[in-house]
């Protein structure tokens, strides 16, 4: 007999149709309740957008930027979905992941920065509001200063003193910008400038060699060339220094050619190469500038604070080898050198071509930067700038314009005649008159405003100039000009951060999307300043749908055309 099978039972066959039907029927409650778990999650993350780290919704801000612009340690957060108004369309957006892969900090040790300085240096650069500054400060600190007498004070019918006669607002009782008497140099030492306001752009001709031969004639250029360190102007410089400051008084001084230590960078014989780490954006001649600006000023100890070039000029006179004892001079902590940081980056380059067009497009004097040498936008590297300040161990302060702006859109209107008969003087005026030279006897508001009581010279922008021809760029070939600026600085900055640990640079008002398309982590390209020139020459030569139009040239005036060399 044939054995059943086990499965031939009625009762087991029962069963066994039983289980079939229950197995799509309870994998069907399982799909069900997976999903409505799913949605369910999905629907609570959308009713609570803090709940994942890695929401779109939240922004890091930048540590340090705060309406006050002076670098705390608070980190902000803020909703994407604000309706804050961008300072300008052309500024690149960050990119998400830029927002989202770590903060950009500005914050520095206050202890560094407590003690006020005693000499601050307007280092520029041109086209960041420098004549604005210089005007600004001649006329609250702007003191004539005689080497060799009195100065003598002329009265005029009205009871006002002379124009050549400059004395600081009474108010204004702790700065002194120096300026010379012009009998005592302008016959031997070097031209004189018409404008107060530009007093020491001899200065800076003096330190970098660029249109020395307009301020002090073709002898002493043949002279500088064969090495002659031209002992007596530094002497008569540190001779004007010295009388504010053995009185105990702080000088401040500017001129934006100081820019000119950046030329080796865009020079095709002298550039650094890309790729060298901070050697990338070093000038080859930029330390022998600043040691022939420090050979200008008495200092107590003065060999301790100059270079090999400013110890063999000071060596090779016996009137000045000699160290200053006075116990009211300064020394080298007390220094300070301020620039100015401008973006959009686009924005310096147009204002820039604005100085220096002599009818060309902006499409051909961008096209040019390739080829010139040296270009003159080295005048926009304010980053790199900095860099050559703090290499040689000055404290040097970066202020964000753009940070400035939107200080100031945050505050009621200022630059304004008050109630009380006070002018306000805010913006960039404001912060340099009291963040950096912190100005006392209660002139300074907590808005880093001044409060000027009789000051007789509305606040006003300078040297500002539009478009004198076409542009004959689109929108997109300017925003990549920007974008290659940027990638440029982002290479600088990295190497910035070390001395801003290290209580040498700060940056006041840092805008909330300054550096925003660098990496957080420091690992940027160093991008030679010469291959950002010629990359940018490039982007200007695309074909755009514009013809190309070239304009000659005007024929320069002899003596500028070899103001460069």
């Amino acid at each position: 007999m044939t054995p059943r099978s086990s499965n031939s039972h009625p009762r087991r066959r029962s069963r066994m149709a039983m289980r079939k039907n229950w197995v799509p029927f309870l994998c069907t409650v399982i799909v069900f309740i997976a999903v409505h778990t799913i949605q369910s999650n999905q629907w609570r993350s959308l009713e609570n957008p803090f709940s994942s780290n890695k929401s779109p919704e939240i922004k890091i801000g930048v540590v340090g930027s705060s309406n006050s612009g002076r670098g705390n340690n608070v980190i902000t957060k803020a909703s994407s979905l604000s309706t804050e108004k961008s300072v300008d369309r052309k500024k690149p957006k960050p990119s998400a992941a830029v927002a989202d892969s770590g903060v950009r900090d500005f914050s520095y040790n206050h202890e560094n920065w407590q003690r006020p300085p005693r000499i601050v240096i307007l280092a520029g650069p041109h086209k960041t509001a420098s004549t604005t500054l210089q005007t600004f400060l001649v006329n609250i600190a702007g003191r004539t200063i005689s080497v060799e007498k009195e100065v003598r004070t002329s009265v005029n019918n009205n009871g006002l003193v002379t124009i050549d006669v400059f004395r600081p607002h009474p108010d204004v009782t702790d700065w002194v910008w120096p300026l010379g008497v012009p009998e005592e140099y302008e016959e031997t030492l070097f031209r004189r400038s018409k404008n107060p306001a530009k007093f020491f752009a001899p200065l800076a001709a003096f330190c970098s060699g660029r249109r020395f031969r307009i301020f002090f004639g073709i002898e002493r250029l043949q002279a500088h060339k064969m090495g002659d360190p031209n002992e007596d102007i530094a002497e008569y410089y540190r001779s004007l220094f010295r009388v504010p400051l053995s009185e105990g008084k702080n000088i401040v001084l500017g001129a934006e050619a100081m820019d000119s230590a950046m030329r080796d960078l865009a020079r095709a014989k002298t550039m650094a190469l890309s790729d060298e780490g901070e050697s990338t954006h070093v000038a080859e001649s930029s330390s022998q500038m600043i040691d022939i600006l420090l050979n200008v000023f008495p200092w107590q100890h003065r060999n301790e604070h100059l270079g090999n070039t400013a110890k063999a000029s000071a060596s090779s006179s016996s009137s000045v080898s000699s160290p200053d004892k006075h116990a009211l001079l300064p020394n080298l902590e007390d220094m300070e050198v301020h620039i100015h940081y401008r973006s959009p980056r686009i924005d310096h380059v147009i204002s820039i071509w604005h100085q220096n067009t002599h009818g060309e497009t902006l499409r051909h004097f961008v096209q040019e930067m390739g080829s010139q040498d040296p270009p003159i936008l080295y005048q926009s590297n304010s980053l790199a700038l900095a860099l050559q300040f703090v290499r040689k161990g000055i404290k040097t302060t970066i202020v964000d314009m753009v940070g400035v702006s939107e200080h100031e859109a945050s505050l009621v209107e200022s630059d304004k005649l008050d109630s009380t008969g006070e002018t306000i003087v805010g913006g960039i005026r404001g912060v340099v008159a009291c963040d950096i030279l912190r100005i006392g006897n209660g002139l300074c508001d907590d808005q880093s405003r001044m409060r000027l009581p009789g000051y007789k010279h509305p606040p006003q922008d300078q040297n500002i100039k539009d478009d004198k021809r076409v542009r004959n760029l689109t929108e997109e070939q300017l925003m990549e000009i920007d974008r290659v600026f940027n990638e440029y600085d982002c290479g600088v900055w990295q190497h910035l951060q070390k001395y801003q640990n290290r209580g040498l640079l700060r940056i006041l008002y840092p805008s909330q999307n300054l550096f925003a398309s660098c990496n957080p982590h420091g690992k940027n390209r160093d991008v030679s300043f010469r291959e950002t020139l010629e990359k940018a020459a490039a982007i200007a030569m695309q074909d755009n749908g514009i013809p190309l139009v070239v304009r000659k040239k005007k024929k320069r005036n002899r003596n500028r055309a070899q103001s460069n060399h």
